[in-house]
């Protein structure tokens, strides 16, 4: 408990995320009974620091208000985790049944001539009410687009919470599986472009990446810039793995630090306020996170980001764990599936090993002013390689977990690769 010593923010935020964990392993009535419990508890705290503020117990109220605080995070937390956990379990009664469903197509993942594959939201099974965000395959070719609505027969099943958890961190709960293509009609068509505006935004920078190098450069640096990672071979993304440096390939901090410190240092040399930069880099962070799709990992570092830069605003210090936490506790507010996102927990606890090696390194930048600048240098490479070996520690042990592997080249291919990795984002953005 050191670590959140005259941090009560973070304590609270960490306090709700490990209610919303632990609260993911009871069955549905012990859920509903917590949710119940819960909403219960915000009357009772409410009214008691009511009643301890005109007495002017204010110590208590304090406590009071951080209690209600808690009640009132983790109420949504486990009342989003219990809506889209029930969504799956629903599912559960068809056990790969054959049904009849109509859905709306929200994206397309593939489309060859043998086989397509789709984001779709279901609206009615069986022609029953439903909500449902699946996977729909079908074994031919389909001229499925974005926003088009069918209605199509198939194998109806939930997703496996051990086999299908990066589908589930991206909120979908099922998968249909059409027999052939004769099981799928499309009840309206549109016409054009109908993918939302960042999505095409997204697209256009990729085309530009590609038609000026080449398709492998393109997709490469579509992934260290805009979060495309599909475009990437799976030889690509097998020997980064082996390496130990696949991390590299996904939008985290380092890339957000990049591109928005890029900006921050034109509108520095056109002599921009403070204050008006902070205000114009919080929209460019969000606006970038909104074009790389919002993955879990670029949200973490762009919600620190913003904090930092309010802050900024209202002349105050941000705390760096604060900020992490607090970053994670919205991440799950918006989206409670990402709690199932192996890439936000290993960039989250990355970060945090940074920030408290930091912390404890802190002290030496003011003993190393006065040393001559080869001492200054050894200990800056010093400190960068110990920085690195604590990411890399810190996300182990969910790299076994994830991939059932564990590089032992990771500490040694991290220190090369990393400058060599900030170099291409670097190249790639002012390309």
């Amino acid at each position: 408990m050191e670590l959140f010593k005259k941090r009560p923010l973070a304590f609270i935020c960490f306090l709700c995320v490990l209610t919303m964990k632990s609260f993911l392993y009871l069955d549905k009535n012990l859920r509903v009974f917590f949710i119940a419990l819960f909403s219960v508890g915000i009357v009772i705290a409410v009214t008691v620091a009511l009643v301890l503020k005109k007495r002017s117990f204010d110590s208590n109220v304090k406590k009071l208000i951080c209690c209600i605080i808690y009640i009132i995070i983790s109420l949504i937390l486990i009342t989003e985790s219990h809506i889209f956990v029930s969504k799956t379990e629903y599912l559960s009664d068809f056990n790969d049944e054959k049904v009849s469903v109509l859905g709306t197509v929200t994206d397309v993942r593939y489309n060859s001539s043998d086989y397509s594959s789709f984001e779709v939201i279901i609206t009615s099974i069986n022609e029953s009410p439903a909500e449902i965000n699946a996977i729909l395959d079908i074994p031919a070719h389909s001229t499925l687009k974005s926003s088009d609505t069918f209605t199509a027969t198939g194998n109806l099943s939930p997703l496996s919470f051990e086999e299908d958890d990066y589908l589930i961190a991206k909120g979908f709960n099922g998968r249909i599986v059409c027999e052939s293509k004769d099981d799928l009609r499309i009840k309206s068509s549109t016409i054009g472009n109908t993918a939302p505006l960042f999505k095409r935004i997204n697209s256009s920078f990729q085309n530009i990446l590609t038609e000026n190098t080449n398709e492998e450069v393109g997709a490469f640096a579509g992934a260290l810039l805009l979060g495309n990672r599909e475009s990437l071979s799976d030889e690509i993304v097998r020997d980064f793995r082996r390496s130990g440096i696949s991390h590299m390939l996904a939008l985290s901090g380092l890339h957000i630090s990049i591109i928005i410190g890029f900006f921050d240092l034109i509108m520095r040399n056109m002599f921009i306020n403070k204050k008006i930069r902070c205000v114009l880099l919080v929209f460019l962070s969000l606006a970038y996170l909104a074009i790389t799709g919002f993955s879990p990992s670029a949200s973490r570092a762009v919600i620190m980001l913003c904090i930092v830069y309010i802050s900024h605003l209202i002349n105050n210090e941000s705390e760096s764990l604060t900020s992490l936490f607090i970053a994670l506790t919205i991440i799950l507010i918006i989206s409670p599936h990402a709690i199932y996102d192996i890439g936000l927990w290993m960039s989250f606890f990355a970060t945090i090993g940074i920030i408290i090696i930091s912390e404890l390194l802190s002290k030496l930048k003011f003993h190393i002013k006065k040393k001559p600048i080869l001492i200054r240098i050894l200990i800056t490479m010093t400190v960068s390689v110990l920085l690195t070996f604590t990411a890399i520690i810190s996300i182990c042990i969910f790299s076994w977990l994830c991939f059932g592997e564990i590089s032992i080249l990771s500490p040694i291919t991290n220190i090369i690769f990393s400058p060599l990795m900030t170099f291409a984002r670097s190249i790639s953005l002012t390309a």
